[in-house]
């Protein structure tokens, strides 16, 4: 083994957890404190005839830094966070009013390098603070007293606008950080399919963020907001995720204020979110956590109220009857409302919050909706999903087609329950939910 390849295979070891597109993995990648923070290395080194730079930095100051740089002598080549260096017109986002300490911003260089270029092949590459007093004297690095790179990836290959479209989709659903959407622009998984297709999410543009998971590129991700505006909506599931299973949302720029609207009783938020679900979300309910006060949290709410996140399957943000499930929400501390196990359609959708009162017929009948699924089952185990417009307790009980009994159990005070349970033989069984103040629903399901 010469000794080039040593210092290549010395890189690679540590970084089993490769971020790896459809065509490589990084030369070299630092995605946590455990890692070297600084990188070093000849360019001639790499033994390739291009270099790609990818990564994440936090901006501790409006002002521009440079967190890398290639250095022969007194020459340098200086990559800035904030600048796209790549295609035209490919920009990625950076907020400039964002100044807070956690902003973060996407970079991405891609060059070649010329053999006959003695400047650029004999050229070291450096990462990390500590080697940029050796920058020209032109760039300011008075703030920058600490490391600011959050996770880069160094490949010793150039990478198309495929590959580029892949990384930066990780690293936006990772961190939160919203691809510029001035142009479309998709996010794409490490197999280069559409998670989010920026065409057709035009008019949701602002704030995209994202769960999901996917062996190809280490990421596992069960709880995601947006650093544009962190703490409205944070998604969680404590479900387990399957290899593929992404589900991204971005809002319509509306304020946070309320608007007339005949299902919520008079008031709806302005602000829409669409969700995009790729996989299969239907038995991975999530729970959307919202603050409040604030510009770019929930208003302040009346203390007599009930609010409810809205979810429409139609796709078209009608918020129709027909098509909505109401989630009411409930409050954790005097400034967070939750709305707890939401189930995610399998299709485009779209959820806001609202503002309602009951009705008299609403409370006589509390139940919101029953599910039992699958249904059909050919197995015999189901899922019975009950949901009730304000807390009761209540008891489940199936029977099956003579009237035998099979199941029963009482529940205590909720406004959502999952209850599972086995149906022993096929058949047609009926699901009966008596509540506490004595109304009672009933559901057929299938076993085959």
């Amino acid at each position: 083994m010469t000794t080039k390849n040593l210092i290549i295979l010395l890189f690679i070891l540590p970084s089993m957890a490769l971020y790896a597109y459809q065509g490589g993995v990084p030369f070299v990648h630092r995605a946590d404190s455990t890692t070297a923070k600084t990188y070093k290395m000849s360019i001639k080194d790499l033994n390739a005839s291009a270099l790609s730079i990818v990564g994440v930095a936090s901006l501790k100051t409006a002002q521009t830094n440079a967190y890398w740089s290639i250095l022969n002598k007194d020459s340098i080549i200086t990559v800035f966070t904030n600048k796209w260096m790549g295609k035209p017109n490919k920009k990625l986002m950076f907020d400039l009013q964002q100044e807070a300490s956690d902003s973060l911003a996407i970079f991405t260089h891609t060059m070649g390098i010329n053999s006959k270029d003695s400047l650029l092949q004999n050229s070291c590459l450096y990462i990390g603070y500590q080697h940029m007093n050796r920058m020209v004297s032109s760039i300011s690095l008075s703030n920058q007293k600490e490391e600011s790179l959050i996770e880069y990836m160094v490949y010793n290959q150039l990478l198309g606008s495929s590959a580029r479209s892949m990384i930066e989709s990780y690293l936006a659903i990772k961190y939160g950080i919203t691809l510029n959407q001035d142009i479309p622009t998709n996010y794409t998984n490490g197999r280069g399919d559409i998670i989010w297709d920026g065409e057709m999410c035009k008019n949701y543009k602002h704030a995209i963020a994202g769960i999901g998971k996917e062996a190809k590129t280490a990421l596992n991700k069960t709880i995601g907001s947006s650093i544009h505006c962190p703490n409205s909506p944070i998604i969680s599931t404590t479900d387990s995720l399957q290899d593929g299973m992404y589900l991204l949302w971005g809002n319509n720029g509306a304020a946070m204020s309320l608007m007339n609207h005949d299902l919520a009783d008079g008031l709806i938020t302005s602000r829409i979110w669409t969700l995009v679900p790729t996989g299969e979300w239907e038995h991975t309910p999530c729970n959307v956590q919202y603050r409040i006060g604030g510009e770019e949290n929930l208003p302040y709410l009346q203390v007599d109220k009930m609010y409810y996140l809205l979810v429409d399957s139609s796709g078209q943000a009608t918020f129709d009857e027909q098509t909505t499930l109401a989630y009411k929400g409930n409050f954790n501390s005097t400034n967070n409302l939750v709305f707890s196990q939401v189930a995610i359609p399998n299709t485009l959708s779209h959820f806001t919050v609202a503002q309602r009162s009951l009705t008299q017929e609403e409370i006589d009948n509390p139940f919101q909706y029953i599910h039992a699924l699958p249904s059909p089952t050919t197995d015999g185990n189901i899922l019975i999903e009950c949901a009730l417009w304000q807390n009761q307790a209540i008891d489940i009980m199936i029977y099956n087609v003579v009237g035998q009994m099979i199941l029963h159990k009482s529940l205590a005070d909720a406004n959502y329950y999952q209850v599972k349970a086995f149906l022993p033989s096929a058949g047609t069984y009926i699901i009966l939910v008596r509540a506490e103040n004595g109304s009672i629903s009933t559901h057929k399901v299938l076993r085959k």
